[in-house]
């Protein structure tokens, strides 16, 4: 097991939630609902599944620790979905299972405000530029 501390954890949370916000909203030319089924229907699976700390089982019980959604896997699979997991892959492949869904949820949770800080800091700028100009 690696030591994953909780205010490294957030950031990397929050890190997340703010990249994949900017890179899609630049994809989907700041149309915030284009960028958010994007995120939705595969980015933020993308990106959660490459994430080291869940290709690495060290980094899952960290995750899984920190996470503010621990209930995220059974709530959205069931308790029988897990059973099954830990038949097909044992201890090992639960506990990724548990950590992918729960770093997923983490940064789900995140996204909102993200978008708000992106779309916030965008009018910022155009507002400063628009004052430059005039």
């Amino acid at each position: 097991m690696i030591e994953l501390l909780h205010g490294q954890y957030m950031k990397e949370i929050q890190s997340l939630a703010n990249n994949m916000v900017s890179e899609e909203m630049e994809n989907c030319h700041g149309d915030r609902e284009a960028a958010k089924e994007s995120i939705n229907n595969t980015e933020l699976r993308t990106a959660i599944d490459r994430h080291r700390w869940i290709i690495y089982n060290a980094y899952n019980y960290g995750v899984i620790r920190h996470s503010d959604n621990t209930d995220y896997y059974t709530d959205k699979f069931g308790k029988a979905d897990g059973a099954h997991i830990f038949e097909k892959r044992g201890l090992d492949g639960l506990l990724n299972a548990i950590a992918f869904w729960c770093m997923y949820g983490d940064v789900q949770d995140k996204l909102s405000g993200a978008f708000d800080a992106y779309e916030k800091a965008h009018e910022e700028k155009a507002q400063a530029c628009y004052q430059c100009s005039v």
